[in-house]
């Protein structure tokens, strides 16, 4: 693009007499990861995941670590700002269980997203289950069923505001949240 240059600072603003031209330039790295699918913990490219046939939601903490639902892994992982990958939860069996982050299993986790306490929620496509990982590393199902609200949950989102915890299911009939123990659509 070309143009002259303005500076504001305040109220006062300068703007230059000539026009300058400028070149926008992008810079395309890798925060992490081989670019083979695997499972391997580790900084940068030394780190693999598989994402072979799986969606993934990614969500950001205030902190910019970066939460991955490794699907193909069946784990929950972690991303620092420096590229480090740590596996957060999940033993890498398909499955479904509760406990202990190192021996949970999750059935196609394939988004996340973190709430102000730092609890890591997981929507689980073929689990149909929200599950919630606590900054201590135990794993809870938040939210189970069949039928609508609950068929392959694709997404999750939590309201910063409020806390409320919403997902859509991979049909799209609709947004979902948990109120007094019950599943309730809440955007048709």
């Amino acid at each position: 693009g070309s143009g002259p240059i303005v500076v504001t600072i305040g109220e006062n603003s300068v703007t230059s007499t000539g026009n300058f031209t400028y070149q926008f330039s992008y810079l395309v790295s890798t925060l992490a990861g081989s670019g083979n699918a695997g499972y391997q913990d580790g900084k940068g490219v030394a780190a693999s995941f598989n994402f072979s046939g799986v969606r993934s939601q990614l969500c950001v903490d205030d902190n910019l670590n970066v939460y991955v639902p490794d699907g193909g892994n069946q784990r929950i992982r972690k991303i620092a700002p420096d590229g480090t990958v740590t596996t957060i939860a999940g033993s890498g069996a398909n499955g479904y269980e509760d406990g202990e982050a190192s021996v949970a299993k999750f059935n196609n986790p394939c988004g996340t997203a973190i709430d102000a306490d730092g609890n890591v929620y997981v929507s689980e496509r073929n689990g149909r289950r929200i599950r919630k990982i606590t900054p201590n590393g135990q794993v809870s199902t938040h939210a189970t069923g069949t039928g609508n609200g609950t068929n392959e949950l694709t997404s999750v989102v939590i309201n910063k505001t409020t806390g409320n915890i919403y997902w859509s299911d991979f049909y799209g009939d609709g947004i979902y949240t948990l109120k007094n123990g019950n599943i309730e659509k809440v955007i048709n």
